[in-house]
């Protein structure tokens, strides 16, 4: 690990303490983790044959924010948030498909989770009927 990644972990770890999981940075010619518990490779189903696949979707996605950053007159892009269940992941992206990717345990963004958590009744009301169920992380931290 050179010094500029291990100052990156550094800091990300001062920052947030535990509640962060994973590290993964990427470029067109391959990705690999910075920093990663095991518990996340058991996370994503079938890890080791679908890993470039995850990865792809990223690339993709950074393709997508590029385009977005044009259609929209605010400003420069910067990170794309990801909020599942028990996962949070936060995607750094440039348009040349580099990017980094950190995953946290929700509680790293609690006041952007209780938001969304009451958000979702009203959405579900309004026009999102399909909208299941409540996220896990609001169930928790009851």
């Amino acid at each position: 690990m050179s010094d500029n990644e291990a100052d990156l972990i550094e800091f990300l770890l001062e920052e947030t303490g535990d509640t962060l999981h994973m590290v993964v940075e990427y470029d067109p010619e391959g990705w690999r983790f910075l920093y990663g518990e095991t518990a996340v490779y058991e996370q994503v189903e079938n890890w080791d044959t679908n890993s470039e696949d995850v990865v792809q979707a990223f690339r993709d996605e950074a393709r997508g924010n590029t385009d977005r950053e044009r259609l929209f007159d605010v400003g420069s892009f910067y990170c794309s948030l990801h909020l599942f269940d028990e996962l949070i992941l936060l995607h750094f992206n440039q348009p040349d498909e580099r990017g980094v990717i950190f995953g946290y345990e929700p509680s790293a963004a609690a006041n952007l989770t209780t938001f969304v958590e009451l958000c979702v009744p009203h959405l579900r009301d309004h026009a999102l009927s399909g909208l299941d169920g409540a996220p896990a992380w609001g169930e928790q931290s009851r």
